[in-house]
């Protein structure tokens, strides 16, 4: 009977999707460190964020310490993607929150100390970012240096404005977020030169 077809077919999706998962949790579990450097040609960063752009918690047990520790953790793990990515390669910085500490300010602060990382223009590359994706008015004149004691680096206004004119920030409040249901996120893409 049709049943049976349908209730055969739904056993093997079921199965493979658990192949596919268990393949997933397994490479989950490699730590970096295996890799050598330069190994990888694309590197999607995702880091751990505030997730500020996520849809309204009802609770949320966060302090404002715990929030401002999350771009130091993102600095981090972006050193180790930089290690990873072959010249040539690419880098994707993407985060769920609207804090432009982990935003923009990255950014800045990935430009200011990788040397061999070109910012890409997200607006040039994707047609309906031009269109459909307003750049925000985000201010700010200089980045923590985490590794000099809490100093700051000081960020040209041309610079803040090529990051705001080259990144993607979805807000909440957006069109684009409201009519298609999307949490507000941020992506940056870097080139490592050759």
């Amino acid at each position: 009977s049709k049943l049976d077809i349908y209730i055969y077919i739904l056993k093997g999706i079921i199965e493979n999707e658990k192949n596919i998962l268990n393949k997933f949790k397994a490479l989950s579990n490699i730590r970096c460190s295996v890799f050598p450097d330069e190994s990888f040609d694309v590197i999607l960063l995702d880091p751990p964020c505030s997730a500020l752009g996520q849809r309204p918690m009802f609770s949320c047990d966060m302090t404002l310490e715990g929030l401002l520790t999350f771009h130091s953790y993102q600095r981090a793990l972006f050193k180790v993607a930089h290690r990873l990515l072959k010249p040539g390669g690419r880098i994707v910085f993407s985060t769920c929150t609207f804090n432009p500490k982990e935003n923009e300010e990255q950014v800045a602060w990935i430009l200011e100390t990788f040397n061999d990382m070109i910012l890409e223009n997200l607006r040039e590359k994707l047609p309906f970012a031009k269109s459909h994706i307003s750049v925000k008015d985000i201010h700010f004149d200089h980045i923590e240096d985490l590794e000099n004691n809490g100093e700051f680096i000081s960020v040209s206004p041309s610079k803040i404005e090529k990051i705001k004119q080259c990144t993607l920030r979805f807000d909440p409040g957006d069109d684009i977020c409201f009519k298609d249901d999307t949490i507000g996120f941020f992506i940056a893409s870097f080139i490592k030169k050759k």
